[in-house]
């Protein structure tokens, strides 16, 4: 799965749905040992960033908060997220959002 499949999801299906499908294909991946892929995700999540939802990118950073010591992606993630966020969210919010996942 790709970061652009949860957009096509999101608008189908609503964004219950993507979450759940995110939550699980993270979820499954973590418990593999499969960190290599869940990095992968991370960084294009990263590249297609201006395509996801903010929810979205809550979801990631979130599922993968536990595994943030197996993903060199992550804090940069982060950090294009906090760029994005205050664009379109507003500085307050952002901090609201972004609380705890860079710990």
């Amino acid at each position: 799965m790709r970061p652009l499949d949860l957009v096509y999801i999101e608008k189908l299906q609503g964004p219950h749905e993507a979450m759940d499908v995110l939550f699980d294909y993270i979820d499954d991946l973590c418990i593999a040992g499969r960190f290599d892929v869940v990095d992968d995700f991370v960084a294009e999540s990263e590249a297609e960033i201006e395509n996801l939802s903010t929810q979205i990118l809550v979801g990631v950073l979130g599922i993968t908060h536990p595994a943030r010591t197996k993903l060199a992606n992550r804090k940069s993630l982060i950090n294009a997220c906090r760029t994005k966020f205050i664009k379109t969210e507003g500085q307050k919010r952002t901090n609201g959002l972004l609380s705890g996942f860079d710990k």
